[in-house]
């Protein structure tokens, strides 16, 4: 009896499982973001707290490497860039407008490359 309720448990647990792994459209991503400074670091991840279908990011700045949870049925990898673009930070792939970045603070100015 205590053997084929740990067994059932065992296969609902697993069932849940699998359909929560299968219904989930969750999509983890790494990509340069370029900054220098704490309140660079603060800017970055407030740009895309409120996008839909993000979960999480989180920027380190020794690497300039932000990662982030998302749903890919709400957001895009694209969608995700160019609102950090939108703040002034140039982005792999995505530049930020002259004029945002010109309005950052001077501790959050980056040496910008010519292929930005």
């Amino acid at each position: 009896m205590k053997i084929s309720i740990i067994l059932s448990m065992t296969a609902l647990l697993v069932a849940c499982g699998s359909a929560k792994q299968a219904g989930s459209s969750r999509n983890e991503i790494s990509f340069w973001v370029r900054g220098n400074c704490g309140m660079c670091e603060e800017r970055i991840e407030a740009s895309i707290a409120y996008v839909p279908g993000v979960i999480y990011g989180e920027w380190d700045r020794s690497t300039e490497l932000l990662t982030v949870e998302y749903r890919t049925k709400k957001t895009t990898v694209e969608e995700i860039k160019a609102r950090i673009a939108r703040a002034g930070h140039d982005v792999e792939g995505v530049s930020a407008d002259e004029e945002v970045y010109n309005a950052l603070p001077r501790c959050c100015k980056y040496e910008r490359s010519v292929n930005n």
